[in-house]
């Protein structure tokens, strides 16, 4: 008995070490590499040599008829050019690309982007948003060593992360308000509508939300409002207010009104 005990315990062992050194792996690599990784095994399964290859091919121009034909954001959702790629949340899915898998982007913002994610090697999908909204806090070009900084500051208020994006976590731009940004035709002095729909309590902040909260607090709209609007709570609100650099830390104690940030 005693025997069949050790070799079950060596087992258990192996199986745990090797678990650990494919974590380590996992952590020890960097978010281009995984990605590239990821885009070459697809244009391999696919039968692409390169990404120009794929770009000129029949199926990325019928993805792109895809999302220029739905009701998903038509603009840059930095600055509100009407010029824009098609950034991939992840190459996974490339070929299949879910439209929540593309953010449209400028082509100048687009390469910002790339330029704060990919030598960052703890970051991942989920960051995404995050620096977008960064970027449309500082176009003129933003300080990425202060921005990580500031990041490292904020990790005690970051969410968990649960996987990849999926479709009920991207919430689309209402048919009859496809409006976020100046320059479109939207009336800057009437803040965004947001229609009824589920509590979004532990969903991850889209940016879309990013950009209607932002749009409505610097408008004045109480917190309360926007925590109704947004249908999350009034304390979700001020979190995600504080990581945006709009609200203090007093701010995030106070049950008034908050005033933003000077």
């Amino acid at each position: 008995m005693s025997t069949w005990v050790l070799v079950l315990a060596l087992i258990v062992a192996l199986v745990a070490l090797a678990w650990a050194r494919a974590e380590l792996r996992r952590f020890s690599v960097s978010r281009r590499l995984v990605s590239q990784q990821e885009f070459y095994a697809s244009l391999n399964r696919l039968g692409f040599q390169s990404l120009e290859e794929y770009l000129k091919s029949e199926l990325w121009r019928e993805t792109k008829r895809r999302y220029r034909s739905s009701d998903y954001p038509q603009r840059c959702l930095i600055c509100g050019s009407s010029e824009i790629d098609l950034h991939h949340r992840s190459y996974a899915r490339l070929g299949e690309e879910e439209l929540f898998d593309l953010v449209p982007l400028c082509h100048p913002h687009h390469d910002q982007l790339h330029e704060l994610l990919d030598p960052n090697p703890k970051l991942c999908v989920k960051d995404t948003h995050d620096y977008l909204v960064f970027l449309r806090m500082d176009e003129n070009g933003p300080d990425t060593q202060s921005h990580r900084d500031r990041q490292r500051q904020l990790e005690f208020l970051r969410e968990d992360a649960v996987g990849p994006v999926t479709s009920s976590e991207v919430p689309r731009a209402p048919a009859d308000d496809p409006a976020f940004f100046r320059g479109d035709g939207h009336d800057t002095d009437t803040p965004a509508v947001i229609k009824p729909k589920r509590s979004q309590a532990g969903k991850r902040w889209s940016p879309e939300d990013d950009a209607t909260l932002l749009r409505d607090f610097d408008q004045g709209i109480p917190i309360e409002q926007l925590a109704e609007r947004l249908h999350r709570g009034v304390m979700a609100v001020k979190v995600r207010l504080f990581k945006l650099g709009r609200l203090s830390l007093g701010d995030m104690d106070s049950h008034g009104p908050a005033r933003p940030l000077s």
